[in-house]
C-alpha cells in the first residue's frame, strides 16, 4: 500500500515537472513569434521603401526612354504590391502561431496552482478590462486601447496603397508613353 502511494506520488510530481517544462517552452515560443512578427515586418518596411524609391527612379535616369523607364517602374510597382501582400500574409500566419502558443499556455495554467494565472489574465487584460497583479489594479488609458497589431495592418494598408497608386501611375506613363508620344512623331 506505501508502495502504490509512493508511485502515485512520484507519478504526480513529475505530471507538474512535465507542466511546468511545457508552460516554459509556451511562453518562449511566444516571445519568438512575437520577434518573427517585428523583424519580419522591419525587412518589409526596409523593402518596400527601396521599391517604392526604386519604381521612381528610372524616370530621373537621363537617355533611358520614356517607355522603359515607365515599363520597369511599373514592374517594380507591381512586385512592391505583391510583396505587401506576401508579408501581410506572414504576419497573420505569426500572429496565428502566437494566438496558439496563447491558447497553449492557457491551457497549461489550469493544471497549475491557481496563483499561476498570467495569461488567464492577459487575456481579459488584452480585450481592456481592468485585472488585478500584486494587489494592484492594471488597466489601458483611454487612449492605449489601439492594440499593435492594428498599428502593423495600418503600415501594410499604407504601402499596399502606396504601390497601387504607384502602378496606376505608371501604368498610365507607360500607356502615355507608348501610345501617344510615338504617334505624334
Amino acid at each position: 500500500m506505501n508502495l502504490d502511494q509512493d508511485l502515485e506520488s512520484e507519478d504526480k510530481d513529475r505530471r507538474q515537472e512535465d507542466i511546468r517544462a511545457a508552460y516554459q517552452v509556451a511562453v518562449q515560443m511566444i516571445s519568438y513569434e512575437g520577434q518573427k512578427r517585428w523583424s519580419s515586418t522591419s525587412v518589409f518596411i526596409q523593402l518596400s521603401i527601396t521599391i517604392a524609391a526604386g519604381s521612381l527612379v528610372p524616370a530621373f535616369i537621363p537617355g533611358l526612354g520614356a517607355g522603359a523607364s515607365a515599363l520597369i517602374s511599373l514592374i517594380l510597382s507591381i512586385l512592391g504590391f505583391f510583396a505587401t501582400v506576401l508579408w501581410l500574409i506572414f504576419l497573420f500566419r505569426y500572429e496565428r502561431i502566437t494566438y496558439y502558443w496563447i491558447l497553449c499556455a492557457r491551457e497549461l495554467e489550469e493544471h497549475m496552482t491557481t496563483t499561476i494565472q498570467s495569461f488567464q489574465r492577459g487575456k481579459s487584460f488584452a480585450r481592456g478590462k481592468i485585472v488585478r497583479v500584486s494587489a494592484e489594479n492594471v488597466g489601458y488609458q483611454w487612449y492605449e486601447h489601439l492594440s499593435e497589431r492594428w498599428g502593423l495592418h495600418a503600415v501594410y494598408f499604407v504601402f499596399g496603397i502606396i504601390f497601387l497608386c504607384l502602378i496606376a501611375m505608371n501604368a498610365y506613363r507607360f500607356c502615355y508613353s507608348t501610345t501617344i508620344l510615338p504617334a505624334a512623331y
